[in-house]
């Protein structure tokens, strides 16, 4: 998501089209319930095991599977990136029931991972607005984008995320490794 010129959510919102800005309101709509909370390192430690809970019910969904978040990640993410890395969670009534995390170095916010209780994510649009907070975290750090990720594009496209193309280049020494490591990223 491009964030340059726009200094506020209201100018970002105001860039939308009408289509877009309609869905985002649909958003906060049935996401008004959620109370999102941001967690220190020793509230990250303590509800480490119930983050990863929540993350696994996403993780055991996807269709493609890249490496695992296990409990400690991101406590040590913490420890070693300490305010650039952040972790929220989201609470209805007081239980959590979604977390999303990423780090920013001021010119960009990365999302990383994202858990959440399934039941709720239809109901109170859970995910999207997860997304939407990615973007308001880009806004306030001054960030010139928002990598949301590379899964769930039409949910992300919807908010104002284009897909950038990835580029990898690599050399092999062995012929037969080159052959075999190109016909594997294709």
């Amino acid at each position: 998501v491009s964030l340059e010129g726009k200094s506020s959510w209201e100018d970002y919102l105001g860039a939308m089209r009408t289509k877009a800005r309609t869905k985002v309101k649909r958003i906060f709509t049935l996401s008004a319930e959620l109370e999102f909370m941001p967690l220190d390192s020793s509230q990250i430690e303590e509800r480490a095991d119930e983050l990863h809970r929540l993350y696994m019910n996403v993780y055991g969904r996807a269709a493609f599977r890249l490496g695992c978040l296990q409990p400690e990640d991101m406590v040590l993410l913490k420890e070693e990136l300490g305010d650039r890395f952040q972790v929220w969670v989201a609470q209805l009534e007081g239980q959590t029931v979604g977390f999303h995390c990423g780090m920013s170095d001021g010119h960009e916010v990365e999302a990383y991972f994202v858990g959440f209780e399934g039941s709720y994510n239809k109901s109170h649009a859970l995910y999207q607005r997860m997304l939407v907070e990615f973007i308001q975290w880009g806004i306030r750090e001054g960030c010139s984008s928002v990598n949301l990720g590379r899964t769930a594009l039409d949910i992300k496209a919807s908010l104002g995320a284009e897909p950038q193309r990835l580029v990898l280049h690599e050399r092999m020494k062995n012929p037969v490794m080159h052959a075999l490591a190109r016909w594997a990223a294709r």
